[in-house]
């Protein structure tokens, strides 16, 4: 990678650097305090949905406690069914939005008066109702559908017992939940919405009406809940990830077990954050390319004097001295520039020192050489002579040498003869000598 691109590089990460850590810290804080908003929010909501069905029931059973000091609704036989009839009548009058039947029945489960004349359908099957005529005690159901397929409804079931504590009436109280569907009909954002859940996880509240009575979704812990009383979490329901608040719905007298719960699709509730991190990306793309052009533009400029330094220096190795380098601007680079010419004029000069002192050394050079090819030519004259006279001497010797080895021959077969010559004589004596003895 050249020098340029490294520079244009540095030059923007430090342009983008501070926008992208900026960016950064900032989603980083915004979206936890988002986050934190969200689940304050949501707890707040389900406490106070909570709250709003906690304060339903409740009132619901002070209204149920306060028939049962009724001593005409609690009369048993004493009263025939008009009378009694009319006091429901009456009291009708200051219930009939809360409640969507008030009725009496006797021991046997017979109504003996109702201010709507609903069927409760077969009691001897309704759980809460066995428990009130078990326990003799007031008992409150959950939310249930009717057998007639009506809207759904909420039962108060109270026993009316006599003085040895037996079961003469039963006060049946048929709650109208509009009013409370109709509180718990707020919306969190565009999908968020409140649910009520009984303790066997069956949806008893959804803003859907198809979807109550439907067993809420698999991935809900609804045990786990029952355990921690509220809070705010996050989970996968029905393939969607959420954000629920819930809080558990616990009166004084009735630990009913439901779980009001505001779920928030994620999407939803970070949509802003979301659409915050898409608006910034485009402004850093907008704001990057100008950074990217400037860094490009600044890295030209700063790389345009190296550039031409380059391509001087390159020419100069070349062994072309007259090449200089072009000087921009009167900053660091235009001080390197002249620099590096003053540099080449004193390399030009040491160059034409250097040749001068050359031409001069060579023509010493060639005198000396010319001396010493004198010199050597009279050396070689002197040694001819010499040889000459050497090789006349060598052929004297030589002559002296065969002369004195020829007379040394002849001495040698001078010698010889002489030898012979002594042995012959000396034969030839004691050859006289043996022929006078004989004669003797």
């Amino acid at each position: 990678m050249k020098l340029r691109t490294k520079l244009a590089f540095i030059f923007i990460l430090i342009g983008f650097l501070p926008l992208l850590l900026g960016g950064i810290f900032t989603f980083y804080f915004f979206g936890g305090y988002l986050r934190q908003i969200t689940y304050d929010n949501l707890r707040e909501i389900s406490g106070l949905a909570a709250l709003q069905v906690e304060s339903f029931i409740e009132q619901s059973l002070l209204t149920a406690e306060l028939l049962k000091e009724n001593e005409i609704l609690t009369s048993g036989e004493e009263y025939d069914e008009e009378v009694i009839q009319k006091e429901l009548d009456n009291i009708a009058g200051h219930y009939r939005v809360f409640f969507k039947d008030i009725a009496v029945l006797d021991k046997d489960k017979n109504i003996i008066g109702s201010t709507g004349r609903t069927s409760y359908g077969e009691l001897s099957s309704n759980p809460w109702f066995m428990r009130a005529k078990a326990t003799k005690t007031l008992m409150i159901s959950d939310i249930y559908e009717p057998s007639d397929g009506e809207e759904p409804i909420m039962a108060i079931f109270v026993p009316n017992l006599d003085d040895e504590g037996e079961i003469i009436s039963f006060i049946v109280l048929q709650i109208d939940m509009t009013s409370l569907y109709r509180e718990l009909g707020f919306r969190v954002g565009n999908e968020g919405k409140p649910v009520l859940v009984n303790s066997q996880g069956h949806i008893i509240f959804h803003p859907e009406r198809e979807k109550i009575f439907t067993k809420i979704s698999e991935n809900y812990p609804l045990e786990e809940n029952l355990g921690r009383g509220g809070g705010v979490f996050d989970a996968v329901i029905d393939g969607k990830e959420v954000v629920y608040g819930f809080r558990l719905v616990v009166t004084d007298k009735f630990h009913m077990g439901w779980q009001l719960v505001v779920m928030q699709p994620k999407e939803e509730v970070f949509g802003f954050l979301r659409m915050m991190e898409t608006n910034y990306a485009l402004l850093s793309i907008v704001f990057l390319l100008p950074i990217i052009l400037l860094s490009f533009l600044i890295s030209r400029r700063t790389m345009g004097p190296l550039r031409n330094l380059s391509l001087v220096s390159k020419k100069v190795a070349r062994g072309n001295l007259k090449a200089r380098a072009e000087v921009f601007s009167k900053d660091e680079f235009g001080e390197v520039a002249e620099n590096f010419n003053k540099m080449i004029e004193d390399l030009e000069q040491a160059k034409k020192g250097m040749e001068e002192e050359r031409d001069i050394l060579e023509i010493k050079v060639n005198a000396r050489t010319k001396e010493l090819n004198e010199l050597n030519e009279q050396l070689e004259g002197k040694v001819q002579k010499r040889t000459e006279e050497m090789k006349k001497k060598l052929d004297e010797l030589e002559k002296m040498s065969k002369l004195m080895v020829g007379r040394e021959l002849k001495m040698i077969e001078l010698k010889k003869a002489l030898k012979k010559a002594k042995e012959e004589i000396e034969g030839l004596k004691e050859g006289n000598n043996n022929s006078d003895s004989g004669t003797e």
